[in-house]
């Protein structure tokens, strides 16, 4: 539902990608994808991604609301990126 959110980082060959996203279950669940440098999704859907990078470069991770849920349009999150 809606328009999904993009956010990009660098990372090394051989560095692990941990994304933690914390929302409002009764809205309804946000997934995260993660893209490598070429496009390709390695990781996704899981509110909760752990990857070691296979190359360095631009990675992406997307984030969905597949299904609206609850009173209010939408649903708010955060998310935590370590490398």
């Amino acid at each position: 539902e809606g328009e999904p959110d993009y956010d990009s980082f660098s990372v090394a060959s051989g560095q692990e990608i941990q994304i933690d996203t914390t929302f409002d279950g009764g809205e309804g669940n946000i997934e995260a994808f993660l893209y490598d440098p070429s496009g390709s999704q390695v990781a996704g859907p899981s509110s909760s991604i752990n990857h070691m990078a296979g190359s360095s470069g631009t990675w992406t991770v997307q984030f969905t609301l597949p299904s609206d849920a609850g009173s209010m349009t939408g649903n708010l999150y955060d998310f935590n990126l370590a490398l």
